[in-house]
């Protein structure tokens, strides 16, 4: 994959940062903005927009869309993963870095809980926003 992109790709990926660790950081930062004062007003590092007021919209749009879809994603790995257990759905198949099914089932619960607590954590912090705003 690293030949594939450009010189920014590679270089990010030479010290581990691939897309999805640069969109964690994304929803991080929207995650912040919507709990501190600056998601209200923008900085004085916003050069042209410094002081004025963050329109609501610009960051509820995201949060509800990607904190329910983080959070339906994770509600589905969360309930794959006891249907796995009892043979509902077929056993996962360990990729290369696994050696048996359970680690991937490990996996899989992990994942569903950080997905889902970060999904839940944007829409309670969006709510909390809009009650601010409105």
């Amino acid at each position: 994959m690293e030949s594939d992109g450009g010189a920014v790709y590679r270089a990010l990926a030479a010290v581990g940062v691939d897309l999805t660790v640069l969109a964690a950081l994304t929803g991080v930062f929207l995650a912040l903005g919507l709990v501190h004062r600056w998601g209200m007003v923008f900085p004085r590092w916003t050069l042209l927009l410094a002081g004025r007021r963050v329109p609501a919209l610009l960051p509820l749009v995201p949060a509800w869309g990607v904190g329910l879809c983080l959070g339906m994603y994770g509600v589905v790995l969360l309930v794959m993963v006891p249907l796995g257990l009892v043979g509902v759905i077929a056993p996962f198949a360990p990729p290369v870095p696994f050696t048996s099914s359970g680690d991937v089932t490990w996996m899989v619960l992990f994942g569903g809980l950080a997905f889902g607590g970060f999904g839940g954590a944007l829409v309670v912090g969006a709510c909390s926003y809009r009650r601010r705003r409105v």
